[in-house]
């Protein structure tokens, strides 16, 4: 069973929808109202707007994949995001701009459990792309130490110009917050 969760553009919260079994998941994928989301983001000030409409799905043991819909993908592209968090080999990567096909070739794997290809797949699509080591800091913006709990640390990977990234260490709550001063 995975969690699958919605991200409506116009909430602020994460829907939670529920347990669904691995087979669901091309099935949520393709009848994703994504059209109807993407129109619904458009037509409301960017002050209401929270996320790009997106669906994701967690597993048990700690890995993740998020599909989002933007108006800045070329028609039909989505972005992609793997993640784990909470083992040894933690890892936040993305694919942009990804036909159907590929996104669901990426979820296939992952509802079976395929994260080795996964892995792959993704630091071989974009090789700037790299596990991210699993360490514990003081949060970026308000200076206290993170407890690793189910969202915590907040990884931010920040690119430096020069082709390498650095990763900010962060609470959920302070990135959120400090994001939302910009919009």
């Amino acid at each position: 069973m995975l969690r699958f969760s919605v991200l409506d553009p116009l909430s602020s919260d994460r829907n939670e929808m529920g347990s669904v079994r691995e087979e669901e998941v091309l099935t949520i994928f393709r009848t994703h109202p994504w059209e109807e989301m993407l129109a619904k983001m458009n037509n409301a000030p960017p002050t209401e707007q929270h996320y790009l409409p997106s669906i994701e799905f967690e597993s048990v043991d700690r890995y993740a994949i998020s599909v989002s819909r933007s108006e800045e993908c070329r028609e039909p592209g989505f972005n992609i995001y793997f993640m784990t968090y909470g083992t040894e080999d933690e890892m936040f990567a993305h694919l942009r701009n990804q036909v159907p096909e590929v996104v669901e070739a990426v979820l296939s794997n992952f509802a079976v459990s395929n994260y080795q290809d996964l892995r792959r797949q993704f630091v071989e699509s974009n090789p700037s792309q790299h596990p991210i080591p699993s360490i514990a800091g003081q949060c970026e913006f308000c200076g206290r130490m993170i407890e690793a709990i189910r969202d915590d640390p907040c990884k931010v990977i920040v690119p430096d110009g020069e082709g390498l990234t650095k990763v900010l260490l962060a609470h959920t709550v302070c990135f959120k917050a400090s994001v939302r001063v910009y919009f």
